[in-house]
């Protein structure tokens, strides 16, 4: 049950980020992994404030990738890294 509403949960994500942007890809699916380009795309994934990902990313909280000026994220390393911290403070 909890893995099939994880699955309904990265659908609903993937397709209001998908629909967020159309001029250019903000999510792609590699291997099974989902890459989120940008900072607001991550920051709609966690379901946080844009400057708040900023910050969770600057800190090192969450890990990123930069090709150039661009930056994504990977989902299922975002969902690692903030499970560590629930209960917590992030």
């Amino acid at each position: 049950m909890k893995l099939y509403l994880e699955q309904q949960i990265e659908s609903a994500v993937k397709k209001a980020l998908e629909s967020s942007l159309i001029s250019q890809p903000i999510v792609e699916e590699t291997k099974g992994k989902i890459k989120l380009f940008g900072i607001r795309n991550g920051a709609a994934y966690v379901g946080c404030a844009p400057s708040t990902f900023q910050k969770l990313k600057n800190s090192g909280k969450v890990p990123f990738y930069e090709v150039g000026k661009r930056v994504f994220f990977f989902s299922d390393e975002i969902d690692e890294a903030l499970k560590c911290k629930k209960g917590g403070k992030l």
